[in-house]
């Protein structure tokens, strides 16, 4: 997996920023996982070893699925806004996205 190329310094010296909230579940699951995978791959013991994370958690996006279909609204602009604000910040290092319909709009995050 990518996790070994994320540590070119020690774990905890990046930020995460996580797009989330497009099935809060979902965003829920993911972190989860990251903390799993923290304890299994760097023995994280204590809070201190963990990862910093900052969520941009936002349910309120439009529909992917309909937007996608060409039903609903675009839901683009409202994750171009979100990663916006995570980079605006200045707090994180890298953002990732825990949706995986909302990839459809990955020019929208780039941008």
């Amino acid at each position: 997996e990518n996790w070994e190329k994320l540590t070119s310094k020690r774990l905890t010296d990046k930020t995460v920023g996580i797009l989330g909230g497009l099935g809060p579940e979902a965003t829920v699951h993911f972190l989860s996982r990251i903390l799993a995978r923290t304890v299994d791959l760097y023995h994280a013991s204590i809070d201190q070893q963990h990862i910093p994370i900052i969520i941009q958690h936002n349910p309120t996006v439009p529909n992917r699925n309909d937007a996608i279909d060409g039903v609903g609204t675009n839901c683009g602009p409202h994750l171009r806004d979100m990663t916006s604000s995570l980079v605006k910040s200045g707090a994180v290092d890298f953002i990732v996205l825990a949706c995986n319909t909302a990839h459809a709009f990955q020019s929208y995050i780039e941008e």
